[in-house]
C-alpha cells in the first residue's frame, strides 16, 4: 500500500512538472510554450491587430501595442507604382524666390509641352491590349475629368452645362484641333500641376492610370476626327502617317540620289501651329521645331528655306505679311537653338500657293502650313 501511494505521489509529481515544462513564457531566447494549440507560441506580431497573449512576448500589452499600431513609413518610402515622374516636383524648377505657384506652373508646362521626349509611357503592342487600356481609361475619365469636360470630351460637363451649370467660364475642349495637335506633355502637365480652375490630380491617379487616361483622351480625338486611333508618338496619327525624321530622311536619300529637284525638295512641318491670326508660335509647335533641330544638326551641310502659307480669307496683301511672320517665327526659333543663319532662309506666299481648293473648312486647313525646303 506504501508502494503504491509513493507510485501515486511521483505520478502527480511528475504531471505537474510536465504541465509546468508544457506551459513556459517567452524569455530570453527562448520562444514560450503552451500545451495547446501548437506547443508552442509565435514571438511575431500582426500589423495592426492586437492579439497580445501573456505567453508569447518579452514585454507587457502596451509594448506590444506599439509593435503591432500603425506608424508612419520609412522617410523617403515611395507608394508601389507611384514613382515621381521627371516634371512632378514644381519646385526643382524654381529659379527665383519671387516667383509665383501659378508663373512657375506656366513655365514648367511650357518645358513639358516642349519637351519632345515626353511621351505615351504606357506602350501597347496588340489591339486586344489596347482596348483594354482604353476601356479603363475611359472609366478614370469619368471618374476624374467627366464632370468638367463633358462625356463627350467637349468641356460641356455638369459644372458647366451649356452656361447653366455652376461654373460660367467652360472647360477646354478636349477634342478640337488645339487639343488633337497638342503633344502629350500638355495633358500630363494639367494632370500633374492643374491649369487654371483645375487643380492638380497628382494624388488622383498613378502614372499609369494618368498615361491611360491620355490614351482614351487621344482615342476620342481620333473618333471626332474620323480616323483611327494609332497610339504612335505624342500624337494622334493615321496608321499611314510618316513621321518628319521618316520624310526628311527620304527626301535627304532623293537629293543625294538625284531623283527630286525644284519644287518637290519640300516637307510639311505638321503640328506648327501659331495664334489666330498671328505669328506667334504656340508651344504644342515645339515637339516638330526641336526634331527640326535635331535633324538639321544632325546634317550639318543642308541649308533650308521656311516658308509660310495661309488659306484666301481676308485680305491677301495681309495673308502674304502673316505667312512671311510665321516663316520668320520658325527661323528665329531655329536660330536661337544653335542653327547658324547662313543655313536658313525664310519666305512668306501668303495665299498664292495653296495644295488645295479653299471652298471647304479642310481645305483651308491644309492650305494654312508651314513647309521647308532643301536649297541646293
Amino acid at each position: 500500500m506504501k508502494n503504491l501511494t509513493s507510485i501515486y505521489s511521483l505520478a502527480t509529481v511528475c504531471l505537474a512538472s510536465l504541465l509546468l515544462w508544457s506551459c513556459g513564457r517567452a524569455g530570453g531566447e527562448n520562444t514560450g510554450s503552451e500545451y495547446m494549440p501548437d506547443m508552442a507560441h509565435s514571438i511575431a506580431y500582426e500589423a495592426n491587430y492586437n492579439s497580445y497573449y501573456l505567453n508569447n512576448t518579452w514585454d507587457g500589452e502596451e509594448a506590444y501595442r506599439s509593435y503591432a499600431g500603425p506608424r508612419k513609413p520609412v522617410k523617403g518610402t515611395v507608394a508601389r507604382g507611384y514613382l515621381p515622374s521627371k516634371y512632378q516636383n514644381l519646385e526643382d524648377y524654381r529659379t527665383s524666390a519671387d516667383e509665383t505657384h501659378v508663373a512657375l506652373q506656366e513655365k514648367v508646362r511650357a518645358m513639358m509641352m516642349a519637351d519632345a521626349s515626353l511621351q505615351n509611357e504606357l506602350t501597347l503592342d496588340s489591339k486586344k491590349e489596347l482596348e483594354k487600356v482604353l476601356l479603363e481609361g475611359g472609366h478614370l475619365y469619368s471618374i476624374n475629368c467627366e464632370v468638367c469636360h463633358g462625356d463627350k470630351l467637349d468641356g460641356n460637363g455638369v459644372l458647366y452645362n451649356e452656361g447653366e451649370g455652376k461654373y460660367s467660364a467652360k472647360p477646354a475642349n478636349l477634342v478640337n484641333e488645339e487639343f488633337s495637335a497638342a503633344t502629350d506633355g500638355r495633358f500630363l502637365s494639367a494632370i500633374l500641376h492643374g491649369k487654371g480652375m483645375m487643380q492638380s490630380h497628382v494624388d488622383k491617379m498613378s502614372p499609369m492610370e494618368r498615361w491611360k487616361v491620355i490614351h482614351y483622351i487621344r482615342s476620342m480625338q481620333a473618333k471626332k476626327n474620323g480616323t483611327e486611333y494609332n497610339p504612335v508618338g505624342n500624337v494622334n496619327v493615321a496608321p499611314t502617317a510618316v513621321s518628319l525624321e521618316e520624310s526628311f530622311e527620304a527626301l535627304m536619300n532623293d537629293v543625294k540620289a538625284g531623283t527630286v529637284a525644284g519644287e518637290d525638295l519640300k516637307i510639311g512641318l505638321d503640328n506648327v501651329l501659331y495664334s489666330v491670326g498671328k505669328a506667334d508660335l504656340k508651344a504644342e509647335s515645339y515637339g516638330t521645331l526641336n526634331s527640326l533641330v535635331s535633324l538639321l544638326t544632325a546634317n550639318p551641310s543642308v541649308k533650308i528655306e521656311i516658308s509660310g502659307h495661309t488659306d484666301n480669307t481676308g485680305d491677301s496683301a495681309k495673308n502674304l505679311q502673316l505667312s512671311e511672320d510665321r516663316a520668320h517665327a520658325v527661323y528665329d526659333y531655329l536660330i536661337g537653338h544653335g542653327i547658324a543663319t547662313e543655313r536658313l532662309a525664310y519666305k512668306g506666299y501668303g495665299d498664292t500657293n495653296p495644295l488645295t481648293s479653299n471652298d471647304t473648312e479642310e481645305g483651308m486647313k491644309q492650305n494654312r502650313r508651314t513647309e521647308l525646303k532643301i536649297v541646293q
